[in-house]
């Protein structure tokens, strides 16, 4: 039987990446599931050609308090009550999410993380994130879509679906910038110890 399901992930680049395997193994347990994610201007490019994802919204709040950020929410929750989604699923843990998203939009099964608000008088479903102080973020985000649509997804590895362009853009830069040998490095993000990635680079440039 299809679901309409929405997923939600409007916050950061690194975070929607830790979710990219979501879309992926709701896709492979539920093929004929329609997936829609609301995510933010700034992680719109980690999904905007992702074959997992059907439907896009994007939000451009990042300060949730002030009005204009009230006032897109209640927007948004009008657009997702007339798609008459089965499961809404909130990858955040936001009470803003949980509240105008799920709860609003009157979505049959509402799920997400609870623990620093009090969501889950919003929510059908919720797991608590004192739980999880020692769990990768990526499989926290598949413990819920296990409980959520009853599946058993194992396969946390991210991915960003790309295309020629995207390929030769790079392949562009690298040519430019004279690169031969070289690596990346990607700090994390709020919780990075930014002294420690600049010890490593020197280091690893000696």
């Amino acid at each position: 039987k299809m679901k309409k399901i929405l997923i939600i992930r409007n916050d950061k680049v690194g975070d929607m990446i830790l979710a990219t395997p979501v879309f992926r193994e709701i896709k492979k347990a539920l093929p004929e599931s329609q997936i829609t994610v609301v995510c933010s201007k700034a992680n719109l490019p980690i999904i905007e050609k992702n074959k997992n994802v059907d439907k896009i919204i994007v939000m451009s709040s990042q300060i949730q308090k002030n009005l204009k950020s009230i006032l897109e929410y209640y927007s948004v929750s009008k657009k997702i009550k007339r798609e008459h989604f089965d499961i809404g699923i909130d990858l955040r843990g936001s009470k803003m999410n949980a509240y105008f998203l799920l709860y609003l939009s009157k979505i049959k099964e509402r799920i997400s993380f609870t623990n620093y608000h009090n969501t889950s008088k919003f929510l059908t479903k919720s797991i608590k994130f004192k739980y999880y102080y020692n769990k990768h973020s990526s499989l926290q985000n598949l413990d819920l879509i296990n409980l959520t649509l009853n599946i058993s997804a194992k396969n946390n590895f991210p991915e960003i679906h790309i295309d020629k362009y995207d390929e030769n853009l790079a392949k562009k830069f690298i040519e430019e910038s004279n690169l031969k040998n070289f690596m990346c490095i990607s700090p994390g993000g709020n919780y990075g110890k930014w002294k420690y990635y600049d010890f490593l680079i020197k280091y690893l440039s000696e």
